[in-house]
């Protein structure tokens, strides 16, 4: 009897050792399958993280635009700028740029309300207001330009570098307007007011003059660089 019993305990252990070994391969590939789950999750955390380092974002656009204005690149600065509004409506340098880059292709009326657009969302816009009444000089509508121009040095006195091509841009427009005397007196205020700025302040500044025709410099649109 009790042998009978012996055999029965060692059949029951082998048969639980069997559903034992049974079960390892099982749990092995459980284990496995977490580990390739946790290697997976992690590659898609790194990628995000990777991904949101590198995003590009309207000031790049913007900056790429820039450069390819000062390159002449006028169709590449035009579809980088393009890209900058996309990304935000409200670029107001981003307008100003890429109204410069549909004017040195001689799309003048898309310069326009690009610049028009400037004005909207920034009315105090120095450089946009200026640019502005440039593009209406140009095309004889001297009321127009001495209402940007005039609202351009208005919203400019915080900025002498930009006042200075202000003041010179609205002096032009007095004088070819017939005011010789309001264009004296803001080519005397200009004149004083250069000799305040010295070279490194000019250096700093944010802006560059681009000649508004390539037969003169005597008015010009300003180029708005990134800060």
């Amino acid at each position: 009897m009790l042998k009978s019993l012996n055999v029965l305990t060692d059949i029951s252990k082998q048969k639980q050792d069997l559903n034992e070994k049974k079960k390892e391969p099982r749990m092995r590939r459980g284990y496995w399958y977490r580990i390739v789950f946790l290697v997976v999750l992690a590659g898609v955390v790194l990628v995000g993280i990777m991904a949101s380092a590198h995003a590009v974002g309207p000031t790049d656009y913007f900056r790429a635009g820039t450069l390819y204005l000062q390159q002449e690149r006028l169709y590449e600065a035009i579809e980088a700028f393009s890209l900058a509004i996309g990304e935000q409506a409200s670029y107001v340098e981003a307008y100003n740029n890429r109204a410069l880059a549909y004017y040195e292709l001689g799309e003048h009326e898309k310069a326009k309300d690009d610049f028009l657009t400037a004005v909207s969302l920034d009315p105090e816009n120095p450089v946009a207001n200026s640019n502005l009444g440039i593009l209406f000089f140009e095309e004889g509508n001297y009321r127009q330009a001495l209402k940007y121009l005039e609202k351009a040095a208005r919203a400019s006195k915080s900025n002498k570098s930009y006042r200075l091509t202000v003041l010179r841009n609205l002096a032009f427009v007095y004088q070819k307007a017939g005011m010789a005397d309001r264009a004296k007196a803001l080519i005397q205020e200009a004149a004083a007011l250069e000799k305040s700025i010295d070279g490194g302040q000019r250096s700093k500044g944010q802006s560059v003059q681009r000649p508004f025709t390539k037969e003169s410099n005597d008015h010009t649109l300003v180029l708005k660089l990134w800060e």
